[in-house]
């Protein structure tokens, strides 16, 4: 039986794919402020409701570990 190598072609797929999430992810985090903002304008709720979703999700991404 043969290993593969440390750098086979799914290695570099896994490595993309996290690389990309990561990308995706940091984004969306940082534009929180804009996201917040539209939801206050958009459904005219006031800023402690408006951070329900904010809050939710922070919540989540700690208990997730």
């Amino acid at each position: 039986m043969t290993m593969a190598g440390a750098d086979s072609g799914w290695s570099w797929v896994i490595a993309v794919a996290c690389c990309w999430i990561t990308f995706v992810i940091q984004g969306l985090v940082r534009s929180g402020g804009v996201v917040y903002v539209a939801l206050i304008d958009a459904y005219g709720v006031s800023r402690s409701q408006a951070s329900w979703p904010f809050t939710l999700r922070l919540a989540l991404w700690n208990l997730s570990g």
